[in-house]
């Protein structure tokens, strides 16, 4: 499919959104338990290799998890350059048009995966960072003119990057570092649990170190807690805790108990509706059966109803 560039409106802001990547049809390694987890978070999440968008106030956002490059609250930086550093580390080619353009107007992506002045060393304005990537300081660029073409210029050269096969496997250890390193405490207790042994990390784990239940149910976890890290903790922690008290918890009693919370909690489009929907369970679920390679239809279909 051919590059697609649309100029789209979205709330009080504008700007330009490309698509017409291949689908994220893959785990980048279908052994490992986070690669998983971040290939189900991208079908939620960006469904395509490639797609950027800045048409919502955040300059641009792009990679598998959609890392912003501002944060339209505070105009602090988001990931979206610490996203870009872990590309630029691994491929110079791949990557070379970015920089390129970056270093024209005076900026680099830092060792430390913030986009800094390269005269002073100084962090780059998130004003500053709207303004030349997305066409316009407040985040809203009109359709035509100089300041739409640089924008559609910079979004489409981050699609380049971002669908280019060379970069996927970066973009999914950042994706896999990024979910690692949400909510440690009860992830990592309610994994333990039923792993038998105290883990540090997710990191390294293969999907079969642990009950299959259990790794379908934290796969769906991390695909719910990248909208919302704080609202999935709050719907892990209970659960979590429970079974911590228990001297053999059942894997697959758990399991269903943490997807029906996270299906059923109100919140955003969350919460599961009669029937097929576009809801977030929906989707999730939706995604889960049509991988029976990765995870066993028969469970699937069990812990993942089409209404919970």
């Amino acid at each position: 499919m051919p590059m697609q560039t649309k100029w789209v409106t979205y709330k009080k802001y504008s700007g330009f959104v490309v698509r017409g990547g291949p689908p994220i049809g893959n785990p980048v390694n279908s052994t490992m338990h986070t690669d998983r987890a971040v290939y189900l978070a991208g079908q939620l999440e960006a469904g395509a290799w490639g797609t950027v968008q800045g048409y919502d106030g955040c300059a641009i956002s792009g990679g598998i998890l959609h890392n912003i490059a501002v944060s339209p609250a505070d105009l602090s930086q988001g990931t979206f350059f610490a996203l870009l550093r872990e590309c630029i580390a691994r491929e110079k080619l791949a990557t070379s048009e970015v920089v390129d353009a970056l270093s024209k107007v005076g900026w680099k992506v830092a060792q430390d995966g913030n986009l800094r002045v390269i005269s002073t060393g100084a962090l780059v304005s998130g004003s500053a960072i709207r303004l030349e990537l997305s066409g316009s300081a407040t985040g809203n660029v009109l359709k035509t003119g100089p300041d739409s073409l640089r924008a559609k210029a910079w979004a489409e050269r981050f699609f380049r990057l971002f669908s280019n096969q060379a970069t996927y496997a970066a973009q999914s250890d950042y994706a896999a570092a990024w979910l690692a390193g949400g909510n440690k405490g009860n992830e990592l207790d309610f994994y333990a649990r039923f792993m038998l042994r105290p883990i540090d990390s997710i990191i390294g784990l293969r999907a079969d170190a642990m009950p299959a239940e259990i790794e379908l149910a934290m796969c769906v976890y991390h695909a719910f807690s990248v909208n919302a890290p704080g609202t999935a903790k709050g719907v892990l922690s209970p659960i979590s805790d429970k079974v911590q008290k228990l001297s053999n918890p059942a894997p697959a009693v758990f399991a269903a108990q943490l997807i029906r919370a996270l299906g059923k909690k109100q919140y955003g489009n969350w919460m599961d509706s009669p029937g097929d929907g576009s809801n977030r369970y929906d989707k999730t679920r939706k995604a889960v059966w049509a991988r029976s390679d990765l995870w066993d239809k028969t469970l699937a279909k069990q812990l993942m109803p089409v209404d919970l």
